[in-house]
């Protein structure tokens, strides 16, 4: 049963954005193919530096107006201008304009986050790990954390990464591949039809279910993938779904899809609310992260310079539990856009099995000061999970399990006082640990468990 989005906001703001964020209906389908891991997202210019909301001037403008306003006495088509530029000033100078281009974007950190906007949205979604673009530019990678395919040699390893988006068209970052003249075009999808990239593309999609963003209906790129796909799968063609804000008609290539009338961003925020609370952390849990883990930072040099681990055994283990809370805060920074830290499972995999098993054996074992980091680690962990109000409580201080609350610099105190005389063994472990210490070295536990 399809669900009708309403945004509100919309009809309050006139800015551009918010013009084609409309209302439509989320098709149940849609969200029961997200939630299976079985949606494929073809991705065209319209969600990245092309967009009309991004630059003033798209490149294809900025191209004309160089090679001239008409060609044979028309607009030309994509391919055909990108052709013309190559043929008066070589391939080099096309694919030295073209990265001048995206250079330009991404030297605007506001132009930047704004052509990125899509893939931040997206890259919460942890279920859809496979994402198809024509786009040249670099944003699945940076805000998605998706690992590029673009030649054949990289798609023999596509099994073997979570999150993937093969570039159809190339990759700045590799000027060689860059498909944007009529040559390279023919080229391309006499490749995508015949060859080994073809063969896994039809295999890939067998059982997904396709939606395109970020192309107009009447868009060449559109319609050349569109139609590689008809050929390549036949009857076993997925059902595929078009997202576009634009009213007009669709064209007879797309008398079979479902056009959604709404803009990729808001399709993506209205599709991660569809999925049950239990199961996606939202966005903003991990807006705060960067705050918490310099919070927690000053906790820990100011701990270490009021004292020395050499005279103070309590510090030691305090510093070790800060070094895991701090890398569990780094680990998810570093890894949040690739998506499974969204997903609530894996986040509580982790704490109840990964590391929960590591702390049982590093006890057994002795080990005070990795029990202390791995605890830091579990309570960085946690901090994901738990409510706003309840995340005032976490740790900022940790000695022993006789004392897991220690929020204040008076609480970590008055358990220091008496630290030897509630965990003798953990005490005594920490003094001759920190007496190995040359003087004014500060013990530093790395990530290694």
């Amino acid at each position: 049963m399809a669900t009708t989005q309403h945004n509100a906001d919309a009809e309050l703001c006139t800015c551009l954005q918010c013009a084609v964020d409309k209302d439509f209906e989320l098709p149940e389908p849609v969200v029961d193919a997200c939630a299976r891991g079985d949606l494929a997202i073809f991705a065209g210019a319209g969600i990245s530096t092309e967009s009309p909301w991004i630059v003033d001037i798209p490149l294809y403008v900025q191209v004309l107006a160089e090679v001239g306003e008409r060609i044979d006495g028309e607009l030309p088509a994509f391919p055909a201008l990108m052709s013309a530029y190559e043929e008066r000033f070589g391939r080099p100078a096309l694919l030295a304009r073209i990265k001048k281009h995206l250079d330009y974007v991404r030297s605007f950190p506001n132009l930047d986050n704004a052509a990125g906007d899509f893939h931040h949205e997206l890259s919460s979604l942890y279920t859809v790990t496979d994402i198809f673009t024509t786009n040249w530019d670099d944003y699945f990678e940076r805000r998605c954390g998706a690992q590029p395919f673009v030649t054949e040699a990289d798609w023999a390893f596509w099994k073997t990464h979570d999150r993937k988006v093969f570039k159809l068209h190339g990759s700045i970052s590799s000027p060689g591949s860059v498909v944007a003249t009529e040559a390279d075009y023919k080229r391309c999808y006499r490749n995508l039809n015949q060859g080994l990239i073809g063969a896994q593309l039809k295999t890939l999609l067998a059982t997904k279910t396709v939606v395109f963003v970020g192309y107009s209906l009447r868009d060449g790129d559109f319609a050349a993938v569109y139609r590689l796909l008809r050929r390549r799968m036949g009857d076993l063609m997925p059902r595929a779904y078009f997202v576009s804000p634009q009213e007009s008609a669709p064209p007879e290539i797309a008398k079979d899809m479902q056009i959604l009338r709404t803009s990729g961003v808001h399709f993506v925020r209205k599709l991660k609310e569809a999925f049950p609370a239990e199961e996606l952390i939202p966005d903003e849990r991990f807006e705060v992260t960067p705050y918490v883990r310099a919070l927690v930072h000053k906790v820990h040099h100011k701990l270490l310079a009021d004292g020395d681990m050499r005279d103070d055994p309590a510090m030691f283990v305090c510093a070790c539990y800060h070094d895991g809370l701090m890398d569990a805060f780094d680990h998810q920074m570093a890894n949040a856009a690739k998506g499974p830290y969204h997903h609530r499972c894996y986040v509580e995999g982790m704490i109840d099995v990964t590391y929960s098993k590591l702390l049982d054996e590093r006890r057994e074992q002795g080990l005070w000061h990795t029990a202390a980091y791995i605890q830091g680690y579990i309570n960085g962990l946690q901090f994901l999970l738990v409510e706003p109000e309840d995340r005032k409580k976490l740790p900022l201080y940790f000695l022993h399990d006789g004392h897991g609350d220690l929020v204040s610099p008076e609480d970590y105190a008055g358990a220091a006082k008496t630290f030897a005389k509630d965990a003798p063994d953990i005490f005594e472990f920490a003094r001759g640990e920190a007496e190995r210490l040359a003087p004014g070295v500060v013990y530093q536990h790395l990530p290694s468990l």
